[in-house]
Protein backbone atom coordinates (compact mmCIF):
# COMPACT_ATOMS: atom_id res chain seq x y z
CA UNK A 1 0.00 0.00 0.00
CA UNK A 2 1.31 3.10 -0.91
CA UNK A 3 2.07 5.04 2.59
CA UNK A 4 -0.03 8.49 4.08
CA UNK A 5 1.60 11.58 2.97
CA UNK A 6 0.92 14.04 5.93
CA UNK A 7 2.02 17.40 6.16
CA UNK A 8 1.65 19.73 9.30
CA UNK A 9 2.53 23.92 8.38
CA UNK A 10 4.77 25.24 10.96
CA UNK A 11 4.68 29.08 12.47
CA UNK A 12 3.87 30.49 16.28
CA UNK A 13 0.33 28.68 15.96
CA UNK A 14 0.41 26.29 13.52
CA UNK A 15 2.76 23.26 12.44
CA UNK A 16 3.58 20.96 9.23
CA UNK A 17 5.03 17.98 9.54
CA UNK A 18 5.51 15.54 5.95
CA UNK A 19 5.92 11.89 6.89
CA UNK A 20 6.24 9.61 4.30
CA UNK A 21 6.63 6.35 5.12
CA UNK A 22 6.82 7.04 9.03
CA UNK A 23 7.13 3.75 10.98
CA UNK A 24 6.76 3.37 14.32
CA UNK A 25 7.48 0.97 16.85
CA UNK A 26 6.44 -2.85 17.19
CA UNK A 27 7.79 -5.94 18.11
CA UNK A 28 11.48 -5.26 18.64
CA UNK A 29 10.39 -2.93 21.32
CA UNK A 30 8.45 -4.64 23.58
CA UNK A 31 9.38 -4.00 27.04
CA UNK A 32 12.01 -1.72 26.33
CA UNK A 33 13.33 1.37 25.94
CA UNK A 34 13.61 3.57 22.26
CA UNK A 35 16.60 3.78 20.46
CA UNK A 36 18.89 5.76 21.44
CA UNK A 37 18.47 9.32 20.06
CA UNK A 38 22.34 10.54 18.84
CA UNK A 39 22.81 13.32 17.75
CA UNK A 40 20.63 16.64 18.22
CA UNK A 41 17.39 16.91 16.18
CA UNK A 42 17.69 13.00 15.38
CA UNK A 43 14.68 11.11 14.95
CA UNK A 44 13.78 8.14 16.83
CA UNK A 45 12.58 5.40 14.51
CA UNK A 46 9.85 2.84 15.95
CA UNK A 47 9.01 0.14 13.84
CA UNK A 48 5.37 -1.84 13.16
CA UNK A 49 4.78 -4.26 10.69
CA UNK A 50 1.92 -2.06 9.12
CA UNK A 51 1.92 1.51 8.29
CA UNK A 52 0.65 4.27 10.26
CA UNK A 53 -2.08 6.48 9.71
CA UNK A 54 -3.46 8.32 12.50
CA UNK A 55 -1.66 9.39 15.60
CA UNK A 56 -2.84 11.03 19.11
CA UNK A 57 -0.65 12.16 21.71
CA UNK A 58 -1.84 12.11 24.98
CA UNK A 59 0.81 13.41 27.25
CA UNK A 60 3.50 10.74 27.24
CA UNK A 61 1.52 8.08 26.13
CA UNK A 62 1.67 7.84 21.85
CA UNK A 63 -1.74 6.05 20.25
CA UNK A 64 -1.01 5.03 16.53
CA UNK A 65 -3.68 4.12 13.99
CA UNK A 66 -2.27 1.38 11.67
CA UNK A 67 -3.52 0.50 7.98
CA UNK A 68 -5.63 -2.81 8.57
CA UNK A 69 -3.49 -3.56 11.76
CA UNK A 70 -5.61 -2.20 14.79
CA UNK A 71 -4.65 0.13 17.13
CA UNK A 72 -0.37 0.30 18.57
CA UNK A 73 -0.16 1.99 22.39
CA UNK A 74 3.11 3.41 23.37
CA UNK A 75 4.74 5.10 26.62
CA UNK A 76 7.80 7.72 24.64
CA UNK A 77 10.17 7.14 27.42
CA UNK A 78 9.68 3.07 27.76
CA UNK A 79 8.25 2.35 24.55
CA UNK A 80 5.87 0.01 23.27
CA UNK A 81 2.95 -0.98 25.80
CA UNK A 82 0.29 -2.61 23.79
CA UNK A 83 -1.72 -3.35 20.66
CA UNK A 84 -5.51 -3.57 20.03
CA UNK A 85 -7.09 -5.36 17.63
CA UNK A 86 -10.81 -6.36 17.03
CA UNK A 87 -10.52 -9.03 19.89
CA UNK A 88 -9.97 -6.26 22.49
CA UNK A 89 -13.40 -4.59 21.31
CA UNK A 90 -12.20 -2.49 18.09
CA UNK A 91 -14.65 -2.40 16.02
CA UNK A 92 -12.55 -2.46 12.77
CA UNK A 93 -8.74 -2.76 12.32
CA UNK A 94 -8.07 0.09 9.66
CA UNK A 95 -8.46 3.30 11.89
CA UNK A 96 -8.31 6.42 10.35
CA UNK A 97 -8.76 8.73 13.08
CA UNK A 98 -7.93 8.90 16.49
CA UNK A 99 -9.42 11.52 19.54
CA UNK A 100 -9.40 11.93 23.16
CA UNK A 101 -13.61 12.61 24.13
CA UNK A 102 -14.05 15.09 27.43
CA UNK A 103 -13.39 11.90 30.11
CA UNK A 104 -10.07 11.44 28.39
CA UNK A 105 -10.65 8.45 26.61
CA UNK A 106 -9.17 7.13 23.64
CA UNK A 107 -11.71 7.03 20.41
CA UNK A 108 -10.49 5.64 17.41
CA UNK A 109 -12.54 5.55 13.95
CA UNK A 110 -12.35 2.46 11.27
CA UNK A 111 -12.96 2.73 7.94
CA UNK A 112 -13.98 -1.02 7.85
CA UNK A 113 -15.86 -0.67 11.03
CA UNK A 114 -17.00 2.01 12.93
CA UNK A 115 -16.49 4.26 16.04
CA UNK A 116 -14.83 2.13 19.21
CA UNK A 117 -14.31 3.93 22.83
CA UNK A 118 -11.34 2.81 25.02
CA UNK A 119 -11.78 1.98 28.74
CA UNK A 120 -11.16 -1.04 30.51
CA UNK A 121 -12.04 -2.84 27.06
CA UNK A 122 -12.59 -0.88 23.55
CA UNK A 123 -16.72 -0.31 23.51
CA UNK A 124 -18.65 -0.06 20.80
CA UNK A 125 -20.44 3.68 19.86
CA UNK A 126 -20.80 3.29 16.09
CA UNK A 127 -24.18 4.75 15.35
CA UNK A 128 -26.76 3.68 12.42
CA UNK A 129 -25.08 4.38 9.40
CA UNK A 130 -22.02 5.69 10.72
CA UNK A 131 -19.90 1.60 9.60
CA UNK A 132 -17.47 3.69 7.39
CA UNK A 133 -15.78 6.10 9.52
CA UNK A 134 -13.26 8.78 8.13
CA UNK A 135 -12.81 11.40 10.82
CA UNK A 136 -13.62 12.98 14.53
CA UNK A 137 -13.66 15.76 16.12
CA UNK A 138 -14.90 16.46 19.91
CA UNK A 139 -15.80 19.28 21.70
CA UNK A 140 -16.18 18.06 25.57
CA UNK A 141 -18.78 15.59 25.50
CA UNK A 142 -19.88 16.05 22.18
CA UNK A 143 -18.26 13.77 19.44
CA UNK A 144 -18.90 14.77 15.42
CA UNK A 145 -18.17 11.90 13.27
CA UNK A 146 -17.75 12.07 9.72
CA UNK A 147 -18.55 9.28 7.79
CA UNK A 148 -18.11 7.68 3.68
CA UNK A 149 -21.57 7.73 2.60
CA UNK A 150 -23.61 8.17 5.40
CA UNK A 151 -22.77 11.76 6.29
CA UNK A 152 -21.95 13.27 9.59
CA UNK A 153 -23.28 12.49 12.97
CA UNK A 154 -23.54 14.52 16.26
CA UNK A 155 -23.30 12.52 19.49
CA UNK A 156 -24.71 14.58 22.31
CA UNK A 157 -26.00 13.50 26.22
CA UNK A 158 -25.40 9.43 25.02
CA UNK A 159 -27.72 10.46 21.33
CA UNK A 160 -26.51 10.35 17.62
CA UNK A 161 -28.27 12.79 15.45
CA UNK A 162 -27.16 12.23 11.95
CA UNK A 163 -27.22 15.08 8.87
CA UNK A 164 -27.32 13.65 5.32
CA UNK A 165 -27.93 14.91 1.63
CA UNK A 166 -31.37 13.11 2.48
CA UNK A 167 -32.74 14.95 5.44
CA UNK A 168 -30.46 18.39 5.37
CA UNK A 169 -28.62 21.23 3.46
CA UNK A 170 -25.36 18.91 3.34
CA UNK A 171 -23.59 18.90 0.78
CA UNK A 172 -22.35 15.65 -0.07
CA UNK A 173 -22.38 12.02 2.28
CA UNK A 174 -18.43 11.77 1.64
CA UNK A 175 -17.23 13.81 4.10
CA UNK A 176 -13.60 13.33 4.77
CA UNK A 177 -12.83 16.03 7.14
CA UNK A 178 -14.76 17.56 10.32
CA UNK A 179 -13.56 20.43 12.58
CA UNK A 180 -15.29 22.51 15.24
CA UNK A 181 -15.06 25.72 15.97
CA UNK A 182 -16.28 26.44 19.50
CA UNK A 183 -19.65 24.05 19.34
CA UNK A 184 -20.03 24.85 15.08
CA UNK A 185 -18.90 22.07 12.83
CA UNK A 186 -17.24 22.49 9.55
CA UNK A 187 -17.22 19.36 7.15
CA UNK A 188 -15.01 19.17 4.18
CA UNK A 189 -15.96 17.21 0.75
CA UNK A 190 -14.08 15.72 -2.29
CA UNK A 191 -15.84 17.52 -5.02
CA UNK A 192 -18.47 19.52 -3.06
CA UNK A 193 -16.54 21.91 -1.27
CA UNK A 194 -16.75 23.11 2.43
CA UNK A 195 -20.17 24.07 4.53
CA UNK A 196 -20.24 24.19 8.18
CA UNK A 197 -23.88 24.03 10.57
CA UNK A 198 -25.58 27.19 11.35
CA UNK A 199 -28.44 26.90 13.27
CA UNK A 200 -30.35 23.80 12.08
CA UNK A 201 -28.88 23.52 8.13
CA UNK A 202 -25.87 23.66 6.39
CA UNK A 203 -24.03 26.32 4.93
CA UNK A 204 -21.66 25.60 1.59
CA UNK A 205 -18.41 27.35 0.85
CA UNK A 206 -16.79 27.18 -2.83
CA UNK A 207 -13.03 27.34 -2.20
CA UNK A 208 -11.31 29.98 -4.65
CA UNK A 209 -8.78 27.50 -5.82
CA UNK A 210 -8.86 25.89 -9.54
CA UNK A 211 -6.89 22.98 -11.37
CA UNK A 212 -6.68 21.71 -14.32
CA UNK A 213 -9.50 19.06 -15.98
CA UNK A 214 -8.79 15.52 -15.68
CA UNK A 215 -9.28 15.03 -19.48
CA UNK A 216 -8.24 18.40 -20.90
CA UNK A 217 -5.51 19.64 -18.76
CA UNK A 218 -5.91 23.21 -20.69
CA UNK A 219 -9.06 23.61 -18.94
CA UNK A 220 -9.50 25.03 -15.68
CA UNK A 221 -12.07 23.59 -12.97
CA UNK A 222 -12.79 24.68 -9.37
CA UNK A 223 -10.96 22.93 -7.17
CA UNK A 224 -13.26 21.85 -3.92
CA UNK A 225 -11.08 18.21 -2.62
CA UNK A 226 -10.77 18.96 1.14
CA UNK A 227 -9.15 16.44 3.01
CA UNK A 228 -8.66 17.78 6.22
CA UNK A 229 -10.11 20.89 8.28
CA UNK A 230 -8.19 22.69 11.26
CA UNK A 231 -9.58 25.73 13.16
CA UNK A 232 -7.14 28.11 14.87
CA UNK A 233 -7.72 29.64 18.39
CA UNK A 234 -8.79 32.96 16.08
CA UNK A 235 -11.50 31.05 13.91
CA UNK A 236 -9.69 31.13 11.17
CA UNK A 237 -10.47 27.67 9.16
CA UNK A 238 -7.15 26.17 7.48
CA UNK A 239 -8.13 23.44 4.78
CA UNK A 240 -5.70 20.71 3.50
CA UNK A 241 -6.53 20.34 -0.15
CA UNK A 242 -6.28 17.84 -2.78
CA UNK A 243 -4.32 19.88 -5.41
CA UNK A 244 -4.28 23.48 -4.27
CA UNK A 245 -2.22 23.85 -1.31
CA UNK A 246 -3.44 25.09 1.73
CA UNK A 247 -6.39 27.26 1.94
CA UNK A 248 -7.70 29.78 4.59
CA UNK A 249 -10.81 30.98 5.64
CA UNK A 250 -10.79 33.45 8.10
CA UNK A 251 -12.71 33.79 10.77
CA UNK A 252 -15.67 36.48 9.35
CA UNK A 253 -16.13 33.84 6.78
CA UNK A 254 -15.72 36.33 4.20
CA UNK A 255 -11.51 36.26 3.38
CA UNK A 256 -9.58 33.80 1.54
CA UNK A 257 -5.63 33.21 1.73
CA UNK A 258 -4.28 30.48 -0.51
CA UNK A 259 -0.93 29.07 0.16
CA UNK A 260 0.50 27.01 -2.80
CA UNK A 261 4.32 25.55 -4.57
CA UNK A 262 3.68 28.76 -6.40
CA UNK A 263 3.55 31.66 -3.53
CA UNK A 264 5.30 29.73 -0.61
CA UNK A 265 7.80 27.18 0.69
CA UNK A 266 5.27 24.51 0.47
CA UNK A 267 6.91 21.77 -0.67
CA UNK A 268 3.69 19.96 -2.54
CA UNK A 269 0.25 21.44 -3.61
CA UNK A 270 -1.52 17.80 -2.69
CA UNK A 271 -2.15 18.59 1.47
CA UNK A 272 -3.39 15.51 3.20
CA UNK A 273 -3.35 16.89 6.86
CA UNK A 274 -3.36 19.75 8.60
CA UNK A 275 -2.63 20.18 12.54
CA UNK A 276 -2.18 23.17 14.66
CA UNK A 277 -0.27 24.52 17.23
CA UNK A 278 0.64 20.24 18.07
CA UNK A 279 -2.94 19.35 18.35
CA UNK A 280 -5.41 17.94 15.94
CA UNK A 281 -8.31 20.14 15.45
Amino acid sequence: MTKRLLFQLLTPVLSAILLTGLVLAYPTLAGAHPPAQGPTNAWIIWEMAQPPQSLLLDGDTLWAGSYKGGLYQWDIETGYQAHYTSTHGLVGEDIVALALDGSGNTLAAAVDGGLAVSGSAFSDLTPLGGERAWDLAVNGGEIWLATLGGGVARRSSGSWTFYTTANSALPFDDVYAVALDGSTPWVGTIGYGLARLNGGDWVTYTLPVSISHPVTPTTQITNNAIADIAVDGSGNKWLATDGSGVVVLDNNNTNWTVYNTGNSDLPDDFVHSITLGGSDR
